[in-house]
């Protein structure tokens, strides 16, 4: 009995498959119908959940974490969970390229996208059209480039505070 009930406890809620699901399908409808690649969606899901890692962007639409960036690099396997969501429920296509796969959005993707009007969807797509339309011309290239270039800034925020912490006692 206690291990079933671990089990049911043990749910993520947030950054879940089905969540981070939701998010790309918003990005595959805002880049467009020719396709985006696996390396450019995990890298505009961070952009878009730490918008004010970039800027001139809006604020950041989840709060700030220390080591976020670190995201960047264990996110590759549960975007790939994600995708097989969206393909699985036809809310999505994926084309074979000559540069790679790209994925694109179904004729049902953007009725499905259609049904979410909370507050929180409203903001994600704010952000995400930001996102794009900021990002959509760069390369993949240009955007590994960018973004290993602010790695040691996005959430080191965090380190002078603990600095600050040490040196005043408080822990």
């Amino acid at each position: 009995m206690g291990k079933r009930m671990n089990e049911l406890f043990d749910v993520k809620v947030f950054n879940s498959p089905l969540e981070i699901a939701l998010r790309l399908l918003l990005i595959i409808l805002k880049a467009g119908g020719k396709g985006i690649s696996l390396d450019k969606l995990i890298i505009y899901d961070y952009l878009i959940l730490n918008s004010g890692d970039v800027k001139d962007a809006p604020s950041s639409l989840h709060p700030a974490l220390p080591n976020r960036s670190s995201q960047l690099l264990v996110k590759r396997e549960i975007v790939k969970k994600s995708l097989q969501i969206l393909s699985s429920k036809e809310l999505l296509i994926v084309r074979f390229a000559s540069n790679g796969i790209l994925y694109c959005p179904s004729e049902l993707s953007s009725h499905f996208v259609q049904y979410f009007e909370s507050a929180y969807f409203l903001e994600l797509n704010k952000r995400t059209e930001w996102i794009i339309e900021n990002f959509k011309d760069k390369t993949t290239k240009y955007l590994d480039k960018y973004i290993n270039s602010n790695l040691n800034n996005w959430g080191s925020e965090f380190i002078n505070e603990s600095y600050f912490r040490e040196e005043l006692d408080y822990e």
